[in-house]
């Protein structure tokens, strides 16, 4: 079985050593109001030093071991989409500048012309343009592309 991606750790402290990790409050009450459960269950697990993972869980995450895997992953995650932005960047220069090159190569009517021209209402030409300009394929257009 293929395992799951995921900050949670796979073995966590016991019971007792995240309690007194906890900021703030460190009362079975809190942590019981914090949890949604009784201070009594809280108690229990207390005595125990083990409590259900999705607790001991929830509570990890309140820990400063918690809260620096979740600061990482955010550093993390933000070092990986500034790279990806700045690789973005050098692609897109390279595109313009591979596309000034063929603009300035020049426009000889053929069919298979390096770039074509936008037409007047803001789109590019499937066809490109004539080197008399867009005036000869209004003509054209006018004479229903007859010849």
């Amino acid at each position: 079985m293929k395992k799951l991606c995921s900050l949670a750790p796979n073995h966590l402290p016991p019971l007792s050593v995240l309690i007194d990790d906890l900021h703030g409050p460190r009362t079975p009450e809190a942590i019981g109001h914090h949890l949604g459960v009784s201070a009594l269950t809280v108690r229990r697990w207390i005595a125990k030093d083990e409590a259900p993972r999705a607790a001991a869980l929830a509570l990890f995450w309140e820990t400063r071991w918690g809260l620096s895997a979740l600061d990482a992953q955010a550093v993390n995650l933000v070092r990986l989409h500034v790279g990806l932005n700045n690789a973005l960047r050098r692609e897109n220069a390279a595109l313009q500048r591979r596309i000034q090159y063929l603009e300035s190569v020049g426009q000889f009517a053929s069919a298979n012309a390096p770039v074509f021209n936008v037409s007047p209402f803001g789109l590019e030409s499937a066809v490109p343009v004539p080197l008399g300009g867009l005036g000869d394929l209004a003509a054209l257009g006018a004479r229903g592309f007859a010849a």
